[in-house]
């Protein structure tokens, strides 16, 4: 299960060579717990797991990656815009606010 492998800091093996996005999968998986996909009942964190391996595959940088993680923290938590800024940066938290 992808919760557990974030959870015992066993990092998906693409994020590893990532600080940014390593970090990003720890604080989403913590903000998310708990929330379920509506159409699989899957652990919501599958979703932006999915979201940054294809932005891996596709050659992307840590900060995008990193962004493509945190993109639904805005709306399904209770993350604020500063709380991103403040923990990943200017380029990362541009992306997901934008």
């Amino acid at each position: 299960m992808v919760r557990t492998l974030i959870a015992a800091d066993r990092t998906p093996e693409f994020a590893a060579r990532l600080p940014n996005t390593k970090s990003a999968l720890a604080y989403a998986e913590r903000l998310h717990e708990g929330q379920c996909r509506a159409v699989d009942g899957a652990p919501l964190i599958v979703h932006p797991i999915e979201v940054a391996m294809l932005l891996d595959e596709s050659g992307a940088v840590d900060d995008v990656i990193a962004a493509g993680v945190l993109h639904d923290t805005l709306e399904k938590t209770d993350a604020t815009a500063y709380d991103i800024f403040a923990r990943f940066g200017r380029r990362v938290g541009n992306i997901v606010c934008a």
